[in-house]
């Protein structure tokens, strides 16, 4: 065979051999870019997600954590009590020699003062106790219906009013270990939640140490 014949042949299988069309596709839709380019848009992609990222301190939560710590312990705590008030008050009320006394403490505002003071019957106390308040009174009884008698008992009780609030009831039952504190010495405690009893001869009953109960309802 001539080289003009192979070349003629050579030209002819070329015809031969089908075009694809999908590669032509490829090419058509897709943008060229260098290897120099390819590999700068990799590094921008892992810097950006770096520069998303939240740095992570793991010592930062316990610095919060101390801070919180030193201003908690060198908070002061708040006073809820007068206490120039009552013990002003106890000290004049309750002297020697004397056998029936009391002291009806109540809130004003957020403070706790006194509000009411006599050296006679609890009857006398009555009228200053208030069904929507939470109160405390501190009195004094014979220990025994003698009229002679030269034993006393000094006893405290924790007034909550029928009328007063769910929330205000658990609130201030807090504050009843702070009151028994400035109270002290006691023969006894006692709550009441009703009136109709409230009378020396029931908080007598009520305050022996022998009662089954300690509640004035």
């Amino acid at each position: 065979m001539s080289p003009t014949e192979s070349a003629t042949a050579s030209e002819r299988s070329k015809d031969l051999i089908p075009k694809s069309e999908s590669s032509s596709v490829i090419l058509r839709n897709s943008r060229p870019f260098t290897i120099g380019e390819s590999k700068k848009m990799s590094v921008t992609s892992s810097e950006t997600s770096e520069i998303t990222k939240s740095p992570v301190d793991p010592n930062n939560n316990n610095k919060q954590n101390t801070t919180s710590n030193i201003s908690t312990s060198t908070r002061k705590p708040v006073n809820i009590c007068d206490d120039e008030a009552i013990a002003s008050a106890r000290k004049e009320v309750f002297t020697d020699g004397v056998s029936r006394a009391w002291l009806l403490l109540g809130y004003e505002g957020s403070l706790i003062t006194v509000q009411a003071t006599g050296t006679g019957n609890v009857s006398e106390m009555l009228p200053h106790i208030q069904p929507d308040e939470v109160q405390y009174m501190l009195v004094r009884i014979p220990t025994n219906v003698d009229e002679n008698a030269s034993t006393c008992r000094d006893v405290m009780i924790t007034w909550t009013g029928p009328k007063v609030k769910i929330f205000d009831r658990g609130r201030k039952q807090t504050h009843l270990g702070e009151i028994t504190k400035r109270l002290q010495p006691l023969h006894g405690s006692l709550t009441a939640t009703s009136l109709e009893r409230f009378t020396e001869d029931y908080i007598r009953l009520k305050s022996d140490p022998l009662s089954g109960s300690h509640v004035i309802d």
